[in-house]
Parts: structure tokens; sequence; C-alpha cells
């Protein structure tokens, strides 16, 4: 009767076992990365300040433009106060839409939720606005 040695030559690999932390290590990363999404930065930009009443540190203050596309983020740093949050508008000169365009409404969230009467117009570049709320259970 024959012996077989059955061997696993991936199992004592050096290269396998780096190889196999390096992609547990780039998943890993991307995954995280996924779920925090940015703003794209354009030139044209305004510009909010003011308070929320209920708001505490780590708190994520989001912007968005009438066709739900991130133009600002914020987190909160001070208990009930922002800002300056800069809510970046669309680059004309480009075909992707980057944020609003003048007249936009514009939604604020807070921890993905919207706050009460946050619809603002988008009024243009180098504007500065105070915006106040007050999160209510």
């Amino acid at each position: 009767m024959t012996d077989f040695k059955i061997s696993y030559p991936l199992r004592n690999n050096k290269n396998f076992l780096f190889l196999l932390i390096c992609f547990s290590i780039l998943f890993m990363s991307v995954a995280v990365n996924a779920s925090y999404q940015s703003p794209i930065i354009t030139s044209i930009s305004m510009d909010f300040y003011g308070s929320i009443v209920g708001a505490m540190p780590g708190d994520r203050l989001e912007v968005k433009d009438d066709d739900n596309v991130l133009c600002g983020l914020f987190e909160i740093h001070k208990e009930n106060q922002y800002g300056f949050i800069h809510v970046y508008g669309d680059d004309p000169t480009t075909q992707q839409d980057e944020g609003p365009k003048i007249g936009d409404q514009l939604t604020f969230y807070l921890n993905g939720v919207v706050l009460n009467g946050s619809q603002i117009q988008f009024k243009g570049d180098r504007i500065i606005e105070k915006a106040d709320w007050q999160i209510t259970p």
C-alpha cells in the first residue's frame, strides 16, 4: 500500500501570508472609507455658521443640494455650535455635478437626519450666512 502525503503549499508559504494580510488591510480601509463620502472641492463656495442646539462633539453635519449631491461636510467640535462649513457649488467648466448652482435648495442633515426648516438657497460664491437650528426629540 502506498502512503499519500497531502501538502498544502499555500499554507506554509510566507509570500501568500504576506499577500493575504495586505489584501485584508486594503479591504478594511476601503470598507471604512466607503461609508464616509466627501464633497468635491471646487473654487465656488458659500459658507455657513451658527448653532444647532442639541448637537454634540463628533456629530456630523452634511449639506446636500437638489440632486442629493453632498456639497458640504463638517464635524461638530463644540457643543451646540458649527462652522464654518464650506458648501461647494457646481463648477461650470466641468460636466460633472459637483454641487448646487445659484438658486438651488440646500438641505442640512445632522447625523443623517434632516434638520427641520433646513431648506436654504445657495446664493453664490463668497457668501457667508448664519443658520440656526434646534434638535427636537
